[in-house]
């Protein structure tokens, strides 16, 4: 009986010191607790989730990109910039907003293809509010199925500052200077709401409105009292082939207050010319230096 008394007793203890043991590890190493630092994951930037699944994601010996970044606010005109080591030195250069609608698309090249591969090229664009964008730079390789090796950048793109007309003249000073519409633009083929007729502009202004265009692709021409061309660009909707919205931006130079006529129109498929055209008569004066 003593022993087997002796016995538990020594298990008792032998369990009191291993309880005891893990106290004093508890206490030894305590198991961190992580910080809201730690924890906290840093919310992404609004332009990130615009663009779409790259089609063919370019390589850097293929193609990078050094300007602009992710996630940059950008105003009209800004530069991209990177290096294609293309024989031909093709560069393509093209965004779109969240709906997909098309804001800039045009070409370039590198310095000397694969021997000096930089590119450098300035960008215009023309949004009405702060617009997020995906911009995509690709090479061009038509023997290839056309676009390929492309990088996107998700950006935020900034409207034109003081693109608003600076006043309007009076009904009695407007000089209507636009000739003879051989084609009037009804409101469903085409219709301008900036600039209203007699206002007053410098340059750049913000040519907006709505045009049922083929292949979404309108044309805006400025006219002084001789008919000289002041501005002359393509301009795009955002659909084609059903009325949809247009914004751009036009730029020229006068010495002088000038009157002025805005055209905006599309160009005949059959025979190139002009059709469905929307006059605005205007008054021009020198960009503030």
């Amino acid at each position: 009986m003593k022993i087997l008394l002796s016995l538990l007793m020594t298990l008792a203890l032998s369990l009191a010191l291993v309880a005891c043991g893990d106290d004093d590890d508890d206490e030894a190493t305590p198991t961190p607790t992580p910080s809201a630092a730690e924890t906290e994951t840093p919310a992404p930037s609004a332009a990130v989730d615009v663009c779409p699944e790259n089609p063919d994601p370019a390589t850097d010996e293929d193609l990078t990109v050094t300007s602009p970044e992710a996630g940059d606010e950008l105003s009209s005109p800004f530069t991209v910039s990177g290096e294609a080591p293309e024989f031909e030195g093709r560069v393509w250069f093209r965004a779109y907003d969240e709906e997909g609608n098309a804001i800039f698309d045009q070409g370039g090249s590198t310095n000397f293809g694969h021997l000096a591969p930089e590119f450098e090229e300035e960008i215009d664009f023309a949004v009405s509010a702060e617009t997020i964008a995906c911009i995509e730079v690709y090479l061009l390789r038509p023997t290839e199925g056309g676009i390929t090796d492309v990088v996107q950048i998700p950006v935020v793109l900034l409207p034109e500052e003081d693109t608003t007309p600076v006043a309007t003249a009076s009904p009695g000073e407007i000089t209507n200077l636009c000739p003879d519409n051989p084609d009037e633009a009804t409101d469903e083929e085409v219709l301008v709401t900036g600039p209203e007729p007699g206002n007053v502009v410098s340059s750049p202004f913000a040519v907006t409105g709505s045009a049922a265009a083929f292949e979404a692709v309108i044309q805006l021409t400025l006219l002084d009292a001789e008919g000289n061309e002041l501005a002359d660009k393509p301009g795009m909707t955002n659909e084609g082939q059903t009325l949809a919205p247009f914004d751009a931006l036009l730029e020229f130079t006068v010495e002088a207050e000038t009157d002025a006529c805005l055209q905006v129109y599309m160009l005949s498929a059959e025979n190139g010319e002009p059709i469905n055209i929307a006059q605005v008569p205007l008054v021009l004066i020198p960009a503030a230096e």
